[in-house]
């Protein structure tokens, strides 16, 4: 559940769920998540299943095959002023057969700082920028892709506090650093080695180990997240998801970013296409002068013009091989000179892999994570 509030109060609750393919998935296309919001001087109110809430719509995304996303948008006004809003989600049950769980229940907790007259957007996220395919025997390496829209600094932690959540563990290993990078170990026993069938959860398939996650803003926002790694062999007989890297450049204010974004895929042969999916900046705001990605090459254009030094933002690319799904960010770092050109410099250790993808359409934080409930 990812919170911001505008000006006048107004709290709106960007809210995704996971749920098998094939099935019933939850109220759809009514709520599936109904959540319950605390705050000072006794506020009390919930957002979802009609209860106290404006709904901004739901919307079913089967991109992936391994999971069916419900994303849905409810607001709430707070009539309280300043002060820190809790808000609670649970509800009942994992996918049977998912390791690391010490309960069949489920639950998140969010919250978010007002003062009582800034609009405020302490953290944005999408959950699907955390790829779950573990690749067995192969270190995983990804990060949740977060920014601050109100320019403070987040932190993250490998566990939640609430104690909301059914997650007992997340693979022996697991792991976020300061800077939000989620790392497997390749020998982690709770994911396997050797032979397909070790760890894998036969009764959902794909949903193979659980984790949990919380990132804060130093304002004292919160969002919790959980999700489950689903644990492959690559043994030349199974389909791998693609692959988008993650970069950080800087360019020069007022100067225009020219960026090339590569996808890839384990599988030869397999004809992938790349979204660019969102783009956030300081404030939280969508910057004039973002021309998008050519459909073809594969370039990343943006003019920088009405930005200022230390300004950065965040842009999102999505590729799927028709079936399984990738992000990766380009995280734009901006910076003072004299100069007309941009500056683009690849974070330490990127390579540029071959095999340009094609480019589709914008969109707003769409697909990807796994069935849980």
């Amino acid at each position: 559940m990812v919170p911001s509030v505008s000006a006048n109060g107004v709290l709106t609750l960007d809210m995704v769920s996971f749920w098998r393919q094939g099935t019933t998935v939850c109220s759809f296309p009514s709520d599936c998540i109904s959540a319950s919001v605390t705050g000072p001087s006794g506020f009390q109110g919930g957002v979802g299943g009609g209860v106290g809430a404006n709904s901004g719509g739901e919307s079913l995304d089967n991109a992936d095959s391994r999971r069916s996303e419900v994303r849905q948008v409810d607001t709430l006004q707070l009539t309280q002023g300043a002060g820190l809003y809790t808000i609670d989600f649970s509800g009942c049950c994992w996918v049977g057969g998912v390791e690391g769980l010490n309960s069949s229940s489920y639950g998140t907790r969010s919250t978010i700082f007002w003062d009582g007259q800034t609009a405020n957007a302490p953290i944005l996220f999408d959950l699907e920028n955390i790829q779950q395919e573990v690749v067995r025997g192969q270190n995983y390496s990804d990060n949740v892709d977060a920014t601050s829209g109100n320019g403070l600094a987040l932190s993250y932690a490998a566990t939640t506090a609430s104690g909301l959540t059914g997650v007992a563990s997340g693979p022996d290993t697991y792991s976020i650093d300061a800077n939000g990078t989620i790392t497997i170990a390749a020998g982690d026993q709770a994911l396997g080695t050797g032979t397909y069938d070790i760890n894998d959860n036969n009764f959902e398939p794909g949903a193979d180990h659980a984790f949990e996650g919380t990132i804060a803003n130093a304002d004292g926002s919160s969002i919790e997240f959980y999700w489950v790694f689903d644990g492959v062999e690559d043994d030349g007989t199974n389909n791998l998801a693609p692959q988008v890297d993650d970069l950080v450049v800087t360019v020069v204010a007022g100067t225009t970013l020219n960026q090339v974004i590569t996808a890839t895929d384990p599988n030869s042969g397999d004809t992938l296409t790349l979204d660019l999916i969102s783009f956030d900046g300081a404030g939280g705001t969508f910057p004039g002068g973002l021309s998008g990605a050519s459909p073809l090459s594969g370039n990343f254009s943006w003019d920088s013009t009405g930005t200022s030094a230390g300004d950065s933002f965040l842009a999102l690319f999505e590729a799927s091989d028709g079936s399984l799904t990738d992000r990766g960010s380009l995280r734009i770092n901006v910076i003072a000179g004299g100069g007309t050109s941009p500056v683009p410099l690849p974070a330490a250790g990127f390579l540029l892999l071959g095999g340009i993808a094609s480019l589709g359409g914008l969109g707003a934080m769409r697909r990807r994570s796994k069935p849980k409930a």
